[in-house]
């Protein structure tokens, strides 16, 4: 029995939600019928390359249009389709360019799913010539993907439009993790706060990557709203990015240097959900957070943006939410009032979601080869 080789479509492999959870989904395949294969947008090598190589993917890397020119991309992506046959479905998870890379894709006879994996933005953090020009470029995908994937509803409709989401004519797939890894462990959070320099404080923690969309700096001053209320707390930032040393200086400003950890980008998230007393998620858009399940399944308190997926709570008592027009004020109100919340293994209850990621590999797994 040949292999069947599936293309996954990305902007980059660095860390971040879709990449992690392509990742989560091709260690649990059973890689002699199912292999992924990427395509990326961005040239720069990312954090999640080294295994992908590893576990035998083939990775590829398109001249991206806004770096290139479109003629040069649809080109490359011509050629590309042409001497790859190998390729006989072609998944997208890049919305900006979806409609021409999926739209080539079929009419070289391939079978195409597009992905919705983020929801409408809560504010214009594009100018109105960006975001028009977005728009247009994914107006047409609805039509041109033969399948099309969300995460949530509010992510079908960003992406395909109202009319896709309110008939639920798409297929839903939940950003699921490996519950078992994060699942509550009272030693390893000592062990945590103890490395970390924690012990004895109320620890706020965060995990995303660098941009606009995650919202970092309204995170740091809802931290020094919360640490003028509490002396002995401290902000615990995961991941890496572009605004990664603005937001530095930002923690500087406020007076804050010392008390904000920057941890990078980590092979193992897990150990710091751990350390953590609360998980924050002041996102601007998110399609339905990896992060919310992650910190949950650990019994970690959550306090997210109202305007998020619902469908991000798990049902497990846990998650709070506030407007983000709010004043700072109640953001830390809102915080403080988590401390002292018993931690345990919430793991049943993502299970029950469909947030497991070994029932959700097995699933697409059993949905890609349907379509050979």
């Amino acid at each position: 029995m040949s292999v069947l080789r599936v293309l996954q479509v990305v902007g980059g492999l660095d860390v971040g939600g879709i990449e992690s959870l392509l990742c989560s989904i091709m260690r649990n395949l059973d890689r002699s019928r199912v292999q992924f294969d990427f395509l990326k947008h961005n040239p720069v090598c990312g954090f999640y390359e080294k295994e992908i190589t590893d576990a035998k993917g083939k990775i590829y890397t398109a001249p991206a249009p806004h770096r290139s020119g479109f003629l040069k991309y649809i080109l490359w992506l011509r050629n590309f389709f042409r001497e790859h046959g190998e390729y006989h479905i072609v998944h997208g998870h890049y919305p900006l360019y979806a409609s021409v890379y999926l739209g080539l894709a079929r009419i070289y006879g391939r079978r195409t799913i597009a992905h919705a994996h983020l929801a409408a933005p809560f504010s214009p953090i594009e100018s109105v010539p960006v975001r028009m020009g977005r728009a247009l470029l994914q107006f047409p995908l609805a039509h041109i993907a033969e399948y099309r994937m969300a995460c949530s509803a509010g992510a079908a409709e960003y992406i395909f439009g109202r009319r896709t989401a309110v008939n639920r004519d798409y297929i839903f797939l939940p950003n699921a993790r490996d519950t078992s890894v994060f699942a509550y462990n009272a030693v390893k959070r000592h062990e945590m706060r103890k490395k970390l320099g924690l012990e004895g404080m109320f620890v706020t923690g965060h995990a995303g990557r660098f941009e606009k969309q995650k919202n970092h700096a309204f995170l740091v001053n809802v931290f020094c709203e919360i640490n003028k209320r509490c002396p002995e707390s401290r902000l615990l930032l995961m991941g890496d990015g572009p605004l990664k040393e603005e937001t530095e200086k930002l923690t500087a400003e406020k007076g804050l240097s010392g008390k904000v950890i920057f941890t990078g980008n980590v092979p193992d998230p897990q150990n710091y959900y751990q350390a953590m007393d609360l998980f924050v998620l002041p996102s601007l858009s998110e399609g339905l957070p990896l992060t919310m399940a992650e910190a949950q399944i650990s019994g970690l308190p959550c306090l997210m943006a109202e305007h998020l997926p619902r469908e991000a709570d798990l049902g497990c008592g846990l998650v709070s939410t506030v407007g983000l027009g709010q004043p700072y004020s109640e953001w830390a109100e809102a915080a403080l009032g988590k401390r002292g919340i018993k931690r345990y293994d919430r793991r049943d209850y993502a299970v029950k979601k469909g947030f497991d990621i070994t029932a959700v590999s097995a699933e697409l797994q059993k949905f890609y080869l349907s379509l050979e």
